[in-house]
């Protein structure tokens, strides 16, 4: 399918779209992949470069038995096989699959790169999206060490809201599972649900119908004790 025939009501998909030179938009492919679906497995020959239109995708290990554990999550918009591109190494650092129904642009991996090369606003567009998710392990990791499991279900939350803030009369909603949020916090779905359970109590969030929403105050009332300035 042609990218002419994809609509999105994303203004922040659409601007990242407009980012892209007109050659790749042309020259891509627009795919789905269901939920599940493996993208790249780890020490693959990088083929292609995907950029995520909508969606989530996760890179994840894998035991031999098969189970798997997720890591870092991406979110649309952004790029799949930037990070390799940008360190001209030839293969795939991690697995990564859909977590969620997604929508993507495919594009050869080489034509990418040659517009890395050339193109300055779209280099800098491609850094920032993968410097942001070593932005956000960083960020994360270096605030929640040493701490209890109750702040780090929390700052993992304020980080969440930071790209899609709540504001007056719409909240803010996870949509990640539990079981998403229990892999990327290193902790069991039983610890997670129970800090959870003690940010409702605390007026710092509300569950509805099992899923967590985060108003404009909830939001100030979390900042105000897991903020960056603590």
């Amino acid at each position: 399918m042609e990218l002419k025939g994809f609509v999105c009501t994303d203004s922040t998909v659409n601007e990242f779209l407009e980012k892209i030179p007109p050659a790749l938009r042309e020259a891509g492919q627009l795919i789905t992949a269901p939920a599940g679906h493996v993208m790249v497995r780890q020490e693959e020959s990088v083929r292609y470069a995907w950029f995520l239109l909508s969606g989530e995708l996760v890179t994840f290990s894998e035991t031999e038995e098969g189970k798997k554990s997720s890591f870092i999550t991406m979110d649309a918009p952004s790029m799949l096989s930037d990070l390799e591109l940008l360190a001209k190494v030839p293969t795939y650092a991690s697995n990564v699959m859909a977590n969620t129904n997604c929508t993507l642009l495919r594009c050869d991996a080489a034509l990418v790169s040659e517009w890395l090369d050339r193109d300055l606003p779209f280099l800098r567009t491609v850094s920032a999206f993968c410097n942001r998710n070593t932005y956000d392990t960083s960020y994360y990791r270096g605030k929640s060490a040493f701490r209890s499991s109750l702040d780090k279900v929390a700052i993992y939350l304020l980080r969440y809201c930071s790209s899609t803030p709540p504001a007056a009369g719409r909240d803010t909603v996870v949509t990640k599972t539990r079981q998403t949020m229990s892999s990327e916090l290193i902790m069991s779905a039983k610890t997670v649900d129970r800090c959870l359970q003690q940010l409702q109590d605390q007026e710092c969030l509300s569950i509805l119908r099992g899923k967590v929403h985060i108003s404009a105050a909830q939001y100030r009332r979390l900042h105000e004790h897991w903020g960056r300035s603590d």
